[in-house]
């Protein structure tokens, strides 16, 4: 959903990007310097990528991240609701709204809080009753090893009647996870506004096609076979294995993240951006 700012001051703002990313330190330091000449405090994070979800990021009015959708994702699960805005110097950048340079041309609406807060609600997994993550984008349920199928049954509320699920793997996608792996995978695109889950299997052998459920309601999924290992991934870059006899449970947390969005058209953005 896309919301107005109001009585909104913009007074700090963080840049965070990837130590690895070389070009990104030149951008950085560019709008540093432009922020810093319009009164904006700027704390620049130069910061290895995979510590990012581990960083303490200080109070802050925004962040802007430089880097690709993965960078995004990490920065996202890191400040909560803080709005933040994605400049893409990654490969595609789907989520991204500009490159750094693109951006030079909306500073001025940037400091007035011209923009709009583009809003996803998250989503909370638990293994065997003990949380394991919140996760912005997806997670994957996949098989260990390529050559082996997952045989698992899928729960839609605790109390639903089981639906079998076999194939390669299963994605539960947020509203802003299903222009990603799920999409891909054959699933709907779902709105911002629809505040709704996706469930996408990958490459399935049982009679199941992409089912969207309302936010409000929980997932529970329960593998059938001993002999087949399967992993858990969520937003791409957390792991954890998951075996039968557990059970991995996915409930809303009604926490949200924050896009800072220039153009309020939804799909133009995300098909101009899949379209490159």
């Amino acid at each position: 959903m896309f919301s107005l700012l109001e009585c909104y001051s913009m007074r700090d703002v963080a840049v965070i990007y990837p130590k690895d990313l070389s070009s990104a330190r030149r951008h950085a330091a560019v709008i540093s310097d432009k922020l810093n000449s319009m009164g904006i405090l700027v704390k620049v994070v130069e910061i290895k990528e995979e510590e990012i979800a581990s960083y303490n990021v200080p109070p802050t009015d925004a962040v802007i991240c430089l880097g690709g959708d993965g960078t995004l994702l990490r920065v996202l699960s890191l400040v909560g609701s803080i709005p933040v805005l994605l400049l893409n110097m990654g490969a595609k950048g789907y989520l991204a709204e500009f490159t750094p340079m693109e951006f030079l041309n909306y500073l001025n609406s940037f400091i007035e809080e011209s923009f709009l807060l583009e809003t996803h609600y998250t989503l909370a997994s638990y293994l065997n009753g003990e949380k394991l993550w919140v996760f912005v984008n997806d997670l994957v349920v996949s098989v260990s090893q390529p050559t082996q199928m997952i045989y698992l049954n899928l729960f839609l509320d605790e109390t639903s009647y089981p639906i079998p699920v076999e194939g390669n793997g299963v994605i539960v996608a947020t509203t802003l996870g299903s222009t990603g792996f799920s999409m891909n995978a054959g699933g709907s695109i779902l709105t911002p506004q629809s505040k709704s889950i996706i469930l996408t299997p990958i490459c399935a052998r049982s009679p199941i096609r992409p089912i969207v459920i309302p936010y409000g309601n929980s997932i529970t999924l329960k593998p059938l076979r001993k002999d087949i290992p399967m992993l858990l991934i969520a937003d791409g870059f957390r792991t954890h294995p998951f075996s039968c006899g557990e059970t991995l449970s996915i409930k809303p947390t009604n926490e949200k993240v924050n896009l800072i969005r220039f153009n309020a058209d939804f799909f133009s953005r995300r098909i101009e951006r899949l379209g490159k």
